[in-house]
């Protein structure tokens, strides 16, 4: 991920706070050392760290800006919705349709779903249970190449 930014960010700001604003944003990427030459290995690192039950190891294969929510989305759910999950993700490679460009990959499957009952926050913080009836439904993998480092990173899972 490289972020540009063009003419004045930050108006009032020097040169260099402007560059070391840059640089902070650019740090998460260039120390990140976690995931694989391909975009398939990072998806098996992930999902191997998941099996043996490291979902902070699993955490690690996700950008810095995905890791947190994904932790508190999965630590969210029940003992039974992770091995499902877990299983889900076990059967995808067999099934998913391969999109790529040059930086990124998304992996397309279809699963099959029994229903669903799970706690979501509304934009108001306000908790609410979502039922999702049982059917196929359309799941998607995003994984990115980190050009600082060389290595694939879950986006979006």
């Amino acid at each position: 991920m490289t972020y540009e930014f063009f003419g004045e960010y930050l108006p009032g700001s020097s040169y260099w706070q402007q560059k070391k604003l840059l640089s902070d944003l650019e740090r998460p990427y260039r120390t990140d050392t976690y995931g694989g030459k391909t975009p398939e290995e990072t998806f098996d690192m992930f999902l191997s760290a998941l099996k043996s039950g490291d979902v902070e190891l699993a955490s690690k294969y996700l950008g810095p800006e995905d890791k947190e929510r994904w932790l508190k989305w999965f630590n969210g759910r029940t003992q039974e919705e992770k091995a499902q999950y877990v299983k889900e993700l076990s059967e995808a490679p067999s099934k998913w349709e391969k999109e790529m460009s040059d930086e990124s990959v998304s992996f397309l499957y279809k699963t099959h779903r029994s229903q669903m009952i799970i706690n979501i926050q509304d934009g108001t913080g306000k908790t609410i249970k979502k039922v999702f009836p049982a059917g196929e439904y359309g799941s998607i993998i995003s994984i990115y190449f980190n050009t600082y480092t060389k290595i694939w990173k879950i986006s979006e899972i």
